[in-house]
């Protein structure tokens, strides 16, 4: 519960700029398909054209990296959250088992994997 929003909230961000960006290149290509005259355009036109669609996939990869950095970090800390949390409670069953440590840290191995 407390780590879903701090994923929910930056892919929810994410794809809302791949929505926009994905508009504004439709949007590009569009002004080339309903012109009759693609004759009129030149060479540095298409390369004027494809230097703003490179642009706007530029900005996407980086979205995408700032989102998959992002969501490294919140791995990190969930695994040191879970990590803290699996310490405390083997602690607390090292003293009160009954069984002798071998089989209780098997035991607590196996339900872990």
């Amino acid at each position: 519960m407390e780590m879903e929003p701090l994923i929910l909230e930056p892919g929810a961000l994410l794809l809302k700029q791949l929505a926009e960006s994905d508009k504004d290149i439709n949007s590009l290509f569009r002004k080339v398909e309903n012109d009759d005259n693609l004759e009129d355009y030149t060479i540095q036109t298409l390369l004027e054209l494809w230097d703003q669609v490179a642009k706007k996939f530029l900005l996407q990869k980086q979205g995408i990296k700032k989102l998959d950095e992002t969501l490294l970090s919140l791995e990190f800390s969930r695994a040191d959250k879970l990590k803290s949390v699996l310490k405390k409670y083997v602690e607390i069953i090292e003293k009160t088992s009954c069984l002798m440590q071998p089989n209780m840290y098997r035991l607590i191995n196996k339900e872990a994997m």
